[in-house]
């Protein structure tokens, strides 16, 4: 069962895990949550989760462990994904303002904001856009610095997104 209590501690791990939850915010944002402790750290996911709802995972606990295993002690987390049917016109921008709705009313200001891959972007913009929410931010294995044939694919993959083509966004990925 995916959803079983992981109460033990890992030695891999720092965090504590508690049962794994997940669900939809809006009916439309999955998230996995989990985690022990009195700080909370919002994690945006990775782009596997535009094409895959995070809330349909087969294991959601293995991206539960994944993440409990980057945050120190003392921290619960929330995964958040993407819409897994994005409306036609959904970009950046809008899934920046999605996950900022998110967190005004679903979740409270998290004491940290984490992105990974391309959550790294999603964070990035997050920050830009609504440093109310934002104290502390991390990056997490996204680009910072490209080369300039890295930055040319970047700058097709920012078109894509922009176009709302995941297809060719993933494709280029």
């Amino acid at each position: 069962d995916p959803l079983r209590n992981l109460d033990a501690r890992d030695e891999n791990r720092c965090a504590p895990m508690s049962a794994v939850r997940t669900g939809l915010f809006a009916d439309r944002i999955p998230f996995i949550h989990g985690g022990v402790g009195p700080k909370h750290a919002v994690v945006f996911f990775g782009g596997n989760a535009l094409f895959r709802g995070l809330d349909k995972s087969s294991d959601p606990s293995r991206y539960a462990r994944q993440i409990a295993g980057t945050l120190p002690e003392r921290f619960r987390f929330t995964i958040l994904g993407y819409e897994e049917t994005s409306p036609e016109d959904y970009t950046l921008d809008t899934i920046v303002r999605d996950l900022a709705e998110v967190a005004r009313t679903e979740i409270g200001k998290p004491d940290l904001i984490m992105g990974v891959s391309f959550g790294g972007f999603v964070a990035q913009r997050f920050a830009a856009q609504h440093p109310d929410l934002v104290d502390r931010l991390v990056i997490m294995v996204s680009g910072h610095r490209f080369s300039e044939a890295g930055w040319r694919m970047m700058e097709r993959q920012f078109r894509s997104l922009e176009r709302g083509d995941f297809h060719e966004l993933v494709k280029d990925n």
